[in-house]
């Protein structure tokens, strides 16, 4: 598959998942609840007891506490650290771009020991001795609604491991092959960073980029070399106006095309409470909508209480991220308006096409979460969503207005006015 026509397709694609930080509109309107880390999703064992959540921020989402039936140690993200380590010396301004990603759907074992990519969300074991957090949908099998070890929830690893049925190109070996060829990426920037395992407070912001091989910034066949050199583009759609400060005389790189007026420095997608522990940096998605799109396709995906972890490194090449993970809630109504601006075979995902309608069927049974914070009788209105991913080292490159995506479809059959039964 040619990059242009791999970022065509990652836009569809997309729209039937919901990458959405990496490949639509994360839209996180609340704060990362506080909680103690009991395991870490790679260790996630049994024998404990799971982690309890805490209350969310303004305008955000707890987590629902669980015992974990006394047989699932919930695999949380690590809380701030008590105390600083030493700085090494002046504070560190490192940005890193996406590489590769795993949603989990080829996982062999999917089915019968559950997701193994992401956290336990909720603090609920569901299956491994709790019930659901939340009330499941209506003719809909308990049995199906298994977490994966440590209570980690990411039912969206099923959807793309059904959807890989009708479409083989569901896949994340086809998002990170893109992402390999710079047709897209996500770029993450720690900043304020005292370069130790454990900093209190840093600085974390998302640049979504369309990508260097697009012919708005260079030539088609132009690949990323991965060794730190790379000047990603950065959506303008991504930063607040700015005439003064780094990236507002249009940014760096190789592309001419650069629009002057915007900041790198004035981020529209970012913690500044963000922190480091034990070499891992937690932050929030901020409560505002997360474009990431490129000049051929995009698409608009909202998270509920997400948010992105990730170990810092030392590669070959500097600084990277190992072991990232970006998560959050995916409620059926989000879904359906990242499907509006999506395309199947060339065509738009109107309701009226039959693959919106498998795609609607699957989404609508595969509810495993609340979208807000409630109770055992809340009603399952969301999809918890997580992938993993790798990032090496970059550089902000120009910075490019980069048009927001629009649906092709009529006001009756846009699916952003749709709803499960």
């Amino acid at each position: 598959m040619r990059g242009r026509d791999r970022r065509a397709w990652f836009g569809v694609a997309r729209a039937c998942l919901r990458f959405g930080a990496l490949g639509a509109v994360a839209y996180v309107g609340c704060a990362l609840p506080e909680a103690t880390l009991v395991d870490r999703p790679s260790l996630a064992g049994t024998g404990g007891v799971g982690g309890t959540g805490g209350a969310g921020g303004a305008g955000g989402v707890g987590g629902q506490g669980g015992t974990g039936g006394g047989s699932c140690v919930s695999a949380r993200w690590p809380g701030a650290p008590a105390a600083d380590d030493p700085s090494i010396g002046s504070d560190l301004d490192l940005v890193f771009a996406v590489r590769t990603i795993d949603i989990g759907e080829s996982q062999t074992d999917l089915n019968s020991v559950g997701p193994k990519v992401g956290y336990d969300l909720d603090g609920v074991c569901t299956g491994l001795g709790d019930p659901s957090s939340c009330l499941v949908p209506s003719g809909a099998d308990p049995g199906d609604y298994k977490d994966g070890p440590g209570g980690i929830d990411n039912r969206t690893a099923k959807l793309f491991a059904s959807a890989k049925t009708f479409n083989a190109s569901f896949s994340s070996q086809n998002f990170s092959e893109g992402a390999n060829d710079g047709s897209w990426s996500l770029l993450v920037r720690v900043s304020k960073y005292n370069g130790t395992k454990n900093d209190g407070k840093v600085t974390v912001a998302l640049y979504p980029s369309p990508g260097i091989g697009d012919e708005a910034c260079a030539p088609d066949d132009t690949k990323p070399l991965w060794n730190g050199s790379d000047a990603w583009p950065v959506d303008a759609n991504a930063l607040g106006k700015s005439n003064s400060g780094p990236g507002s005389d249009g940014g760096m790189g190789v592309c001419s095309k650069g629009v002057p007026g915007y900041s790198y420095d004035a981020p529209k997608y970012v913690d500044t409470n963000a922190y480091v522990a034990d070499g891992i940096f937690v932050a929030n998605l901020p409560g505002a909508a997360l474009t990431v799109s490129n000049f051929k396709a995009g698409t608009l995906v909202k998270l509920t209480a997400g948010f992105i972890t990730g170990t810092i490194v030392v590669g070959p090449n500097g600084y990277r991220i190992s072991e990232g993970v970006f998560t959050g809630r995916w409620t059926a109504t989000d879904m359906f308006l990242a499907f509006s601006t999506g395309l199947s075979e060339g065509q738009a995902l109107c309701t009226t096409n039959p693959v919106y309608q498998l795609i609607r069927t699957a989404v609508c049974s595969a509810r495993d979460i609340a979208g807000s914070l409630g109770g055992p009788t809340t009603p399952c209105d969301a999809v918890s969503f997580a992938l993993r991913f790798e990032a090496e080292p970059a550089k902000l490159g120009a910075v490019l207005e980069v048009p927001l995506p629009m649906s092709g479809c009529t006001k009756d059959t846009n699916p952003a006015f749709d709803m499960c039964p």
